[in-house]
């Protein structure tokens, strides 16, 4: 991931999670509950109500795959990732997640045409990146 970073690093949203150096500097912390209100409201105000609800539903079933970046001068959250870790194939209990979000569904379709998971394995999904001022507006929450 690091390497996918670095070559990402010139685009305008990236240096400023990576380098530290920047005016809206910011630290990272495992989600909390205390911070899912701000979650959902960058989510809508970033991506809209689509994308919102999914931050719920995964903030839901797997809390513990959100990254929370505050900012070091207010402690405020101002953006948020989750790399979500998906071990269960569609037929079994991610299915409901597949049904429910299309860039699971996607994922687990590429690996059942490329290669089913193996014991012990796993899917690792980067599925929000989100900082509201960077990202565009409102749009499909598989793109």
């Amino acid at each position: 991931m690091a390497a996918m970073n670095h070559s990402h690093s010139f685009n305008g949203v990236l240096p400023g999670y990576m380098s530290g150096q920047r005016d809206h500097d910011v630290y990272e912390q495992p989600y909390r509950p205390q911070d899912r209100a701000a979650l959902l409201h960058m989510a809508e105000e970033a991506e809209g109500g689509e994308s919102a609800a999914l931050v719920a539903y995964w903030l839901d079933r797997a809390p513990g795959d959100f990254h929370v970046h505050h900012s070091r001068t207010s402690g405020e959250p101002v953006g948020f990732m989750a790399w979500l870790r998906l071990t269960d194939p569609p037929e079994g209990r991610g299915e409901e997640e597949a049904a429910v979000d299309p860039v699971v569904a996607a994922a687990w379709r590429h690996v059942r045409a490329a290669s089913p998971l193996r014991a012990g394995e796993h899917i690792a999904i980067g599925r929000f990146m989100n900082h509201p001022p960077a990202t565009s507006g409102p749009r499909r929450p598989w793109t």
